[in-house]
């Protein structure tokens, strides 16, 4: 069962349009592409990951620096 801030891995064609504040894009030297969005409203971030078809949410937190080491990182 996934955690509380962790996603089942649902592709949305879009990302949603609450989330609207500044956000960051982000991409691994192996060419795949995170974002990380703001919710103004809520006051939280959120990771997605680019897919095939659309985006998937990887997970959600109060701060984008915990997300960060959710991305995978090419070393």
């Amino acid at each position: 069962m996934p955690k509380k801030n962790e996603s089942s891995g649902k592709i949305v064609k879009k990302i949603p349009a609450s989330e609207n504040g500044p956000g960051v894009h982000c991409t691994t030297t192996s060419g795949q592409e995170y974002f990380i969005t703001q919710c103004l409203e809520r006051m939280r971030f959120t990771l997605w990951h680019k897919v095939d078809g659309g985006f998937t949410q990887i997970a959600t937190a109060k701060s984008p620096l915990d997300l960060d080491e959710k991305i995978p990182w090419d070393k």
